[in-house]
């Protein structure tokens, strides 16, 4: 296990916004448009509204809440986007032994801590992408018998 952690850690400090294919950045950047659009879809949904209600949202904090000028903490704002992400069912692209909706579980605590750094466009890109490769390693491993 300690190898396996390792080289998983190796290879996400070591990914490069430049080594990431084109097909591999159009797909992130589709992926996380759908993630925006399936946010703000649910943004009004009952449970969203819940959620945020239990935490300290306003004018003040480190990272925006459903796209809009309310801000918290990254944690907080990762916790309410997340949850618009998941208020309605529509999934976009896993893999094919692994359908899901990774990008509304990745999308918005990559978003919520890269707004509260300050990182680039490439950065969140670059972060994307490496969590989607994580992903989709550790969802063919369960796949295998």
């Amino acid at each position: 296990m300690g190898q396996l952690t390792q080289s998983v850690g190796e290879f996400i400090a070591g990914m490069r916004f430049e080594a990431i294919p084109a097909p591999a950045l159009g797909a992130a950047k589709n992926a996380l448009a759908d993630y925006v659009a399936v946010t703000l879809l649910g943004r009004d949904a009952p449970v969203t509204r819940l959620v945020a209600s239990f935490e300290s949202v306003g004018e003040r904090g480190e990272s925006s809440v459903l796209f809009s000028a309310q801000r918290a903490s990254a944690r907080s704002a990762a916790l309410i986007n997340g949850t618009a992400g998941h208020a309605h069912d529509y999934d976009d692209v896993g893999i094919a032994f692994h359908p899901a909706h990774p990008s509304v579980a990745m999308a918005p605590a990559i978003f919520a801590q890269a707004e509260s750094q300050g990182a680039s466009g490439r950065e969140v890109l670059t972060a994307f992408v490496t969590a989607y490769e994580v992903w989709s390693e550790l969802a063919s491993r369960d796949a295998e018998p």
